[in-house]
C-alpha cells in the first residue's frame, strides 16, 4: 500500500513538472505568434504607409476609434497631448479610424489632430480583438502588446502617461 502511494506521489509530481514545462513552452510560442499577428500595414489619410514592425524601438499607441463615437472623440485631445509631449522621446500614436475614408478626412480637416490617422477596417479590428471603441493598445519597443484599454476610462491620460514613461525607459 505504501509503495502504491509513493508511486502515485511520484507520478503526480512528474505530471505537474511536465505540464509546467509544456506551459512555458506554449507561452513562449504564443508570444512569438503574438508578435507576428500584431503586425499590419495601413495607409494614413495622405496615402503614406505605416507598418507596425517598422516602428520597433518606439513605444506605439494604437487608438481604434470612429467619428460617430462620443467617447472616442473625447479621447482625441488626450492622445494629441500625449503625442505632442512624447513624440520626440520615442512615442508614436496611430489613430486607426474604423470609418469610411471620406468621413475620416472630413473629421481630420475640421479638428486638429496632431498624430497620424490611419484608415482601418474590420480585419485590423479583429486582429486586435476590438469589440468596442475606443480601444487603446500600447505596444512596447519590441513590438509586444503591453497594455490594452477598452473605453474611455477615468484618469486615462495619467494611466497612459505612466505606461508610456515606463516603456520608454526600457
Amino acid at each position: 500500500m505504501k509503495i502504491q502511494i509513493s508511486r502515485l506521489c511520484v507520478l503526480g509530481i512528474m505530471t505537474v513538472l511536465l505540464s509546467v514545462g509544456c506551459e512555458k513552452k506554449n507561452k513562449k510560442s504564443n508570444e512569438v505568434s503574438q508578435k507576428n499577428t500584431l503586425d499590419f500595414t495601413l495607409n494614413d489619410l495622405e496615402g503614406n504607409e505605416y507598418t507596425l514592425s517598422k516602428q520597433k524601438g518606439k513605444v506605439v499607441i494604437i487608438d481604434f476609434w470612429a467619428t460617430w463615437c462620443g467617447p472616442c472623440l473625447q479621447s482625441i485631445p488626450i492622445f494629441s497631448s500625449l503625442y505632442d509631449k512624447y513624440k520626440d522621446k520615442g512615442l508614436i500614436i496611430l489613430g486607426v479610424g474604423l470609418d469610411k475614408e471620406e468621413s475620416l478626412k472630413k473629421f481630420a480637416q475640421q479638428n486638429s489632430i496632431s498624430y497620424p490617422i490611419l484608415v482601418g477596417d474590420q480585419k485590423i479590428a479583429t486582429k486586435y480583438g476590438v469589440r468596442a471603441i475606443p480601444t487603446t493598445c500600447v505596444i512596447d519597443k519590441k513590438g509586444n502588446l503591453a497594455e490594452k484599454h477598452i473605453g474611455l476610462i477615468p484618469g486615462m491620460q495619467q494611466i497612459l502617461e505612466t505606461e508610456i514613461e515606463a516603456l520608454l525607459k526600457k
